[in-house]
């Protein structure tokens, strides 16, 4: 099973739950309590135009 990320316009309202970190020139919001692959997150756009899409590699579900 492959779990898409969450996205919205804007941080989060409750904020202190959350690291924020940059990725590609877009503010990402990540919950404080995400299990992460050892090698680490991977946070890409993927995609051309209208069809371009946010790509996570390596939280686990």
């Amino acid at each position: 099973m492959t779990l898409e990320p969450a996205v919205y316009a804007g941080q989060p309202p409750d904020v202190e739950r959350f690291l924020r970190t940059e990725a590609n020139g877009l503010k990402v919001f990540l919950p404080k309590n995400a299990r992460v692959a050892p090698e680490g997150i991977s946070i890409d756009i993927t995609g051309q135009g209208a069809w371009r899409r946010l790509s996570i590699q390596g939280l686990l579900g």
